[in-house]
């Protein structure tokens, strides 16, 4: 299944080309955990992730076609 994918702030880097927004091809049943040791980002790393707009985690099942969005945390005042 296609997956598309949309990295922020510093987890730009993981991406695996020039673009933070791409797509990546996952069998069925895998998860937001599968997609975050696809891209070797490490569960020490902060961040949230949101998968077509909802609050998820790494247990989150990935859909056919779905956006997830990975991003840190920010701090403002």
């Amino acid at each position: 299944m296609l997956v598309h994918v949309k990295l922020y702030s510093e987890l730009k880097r993981y991406a695996p080309g020039e673009d933070n927004v791409f797509m990546l091809e996952f069998p069925p049943e895998s998860t937001a955990g599968d997609l975050l040791q696809t891209l070797k980002i490490s569960e020490e790393v902060p961040r949230f992730i949101l998968i077509d707009g909802i609050l998820s985690d790494e247990k989150s099942l990935l859909t056919e076609g779905c956006t997830v969005v990975i991003f840190t945390p920010v701090c403002g005042g």
